[in-house]
C-alpha cells in the first residue's frame, strides 16, 4: 500500500521498523549517519545480548535502501506538486483579491 502510494508512513510504522530490524531512526529521517544501530551507540543492550538483525546480505540492505529511497522519492515528488499547487492557488487568491479591490474603488 506504500509502494503504491495509496498510504502514507506514519512515525509509529518508523518506530517499529527500526525497532524490529535494528535500523537507525536518524538514517531513515534524515540520511545522516550509519544505517545500522550498531551494540555500542545501543548501550542498553547487554553486550552478552546478539543484535536483534544482522543483514543476511548485501541484498537485504539493498533491498531496504530501495524501499525507503522509492518511499522518499514519491514523497519529494508529492511535496513539489503539492508546493506547485499552493503557488498557483496563491496566485489565483491575489487576482481575486485585485478584482475585489477594483470593483469597491
Amino acid at each position: 500500500m506504500m509502494l503504491g502510494s495509496r498510504m502514507h508512513v506514519g512515525a509509529d510504522t518508523i518506530a517499529n521498523l527500526c525497532a524490529t530490524h535494528n535500523v537507525s531512526a536518524e538514517w531513515i529521517l534524515t540520511g545522516r549517519g550509519p544505517m545500522w544501530k550498531t551494540l555500542a551507540r545501543n548501550r542498553r543492550q547487554k553486550a552478552s545480548e546478539k543484535p536483534t538483525f544482522q543483514p543476511d546480505s548485501a541484498q537485504s540492505s539493498d533491498e531496504i535502501c530501495w524501499v525507503f529511497m522509492k518511499i522518499l522519492k514519491e514523497k519529494d515528488t508529492c511535496i513539489i506538486e503539492k508546493t506547485e499547487e499552493i503557488g498557483r492557488l496563491k496566485a489565483i487568491i491575489e487576482e481575486l483579491e485585485r478584482n475585489i479591490k477594483s470593483q469597491t474603488v
